[in-house]
């Protein structure tokens, strides 16, 4: 019975290390895995003037409260934005881009609801990739 009880001690032992090993496996295998990047192209425009009604800055802190609202990080930054429109006109417009890394489509799709209502935008484009990633620093290299 003694040894019987000791079996069944190791095997459960070992069975809890089996699983640990799995878990810290598949936790490295992930950590190679692509992640997924969304990249917004935000106009400035009103949809409806074809004109800027409230300031760059005031754009981006808007961007930046709605960004932070679903994320927990993410990069803005500045472009200049030029298509064509519906008549055939070349429009021009200061164009914030957001770049998310590791984040949910649905936390992305609120984050575009509310852009386009909050900057009367008629759309927001948006680029989905698949990108390597991994933080450097001195103790961690490439």
């Amino acid at each position: 019975m003694k040894n019987l009880k000791k079996i069944a001690v190791v095997s459960f032992a070992l069975i809890l290390i089996g699983f640990n090993l799995f878990y810290v496996l598949n936790s490295i295998q992930k950590s190679n895995e692509p992640d997924c990047q969304y990249t917004l192209y935000i106009g400035t425009n009103d949809k409806d003037t074809y004109k800027p009604e409230i300031s760059y800055d005031d754009a981006v802190k808007l961007v930046a409260e709605i960004c932070s609202e679903h994320l927990e990080g993410y990069t803005i930054f500045d472009a200049d934005g030029y298509w064509t429109d519906e008549s055939g006109t070349p429009v021009s417009e200061r164009t914030i881009v957001c770049k998310i890394i590791n984040s949910d489509s649905e936390a992305v799709q609120k984050i575009i609801d509310k852009v386009l209502v909050k900057l009367n935008q008629s759309s927001v484009l948006v680029e989905k990739s698949m990108v390597n990633i991994s933080f450097v620093s001195r103790d961690k290299s490439l």
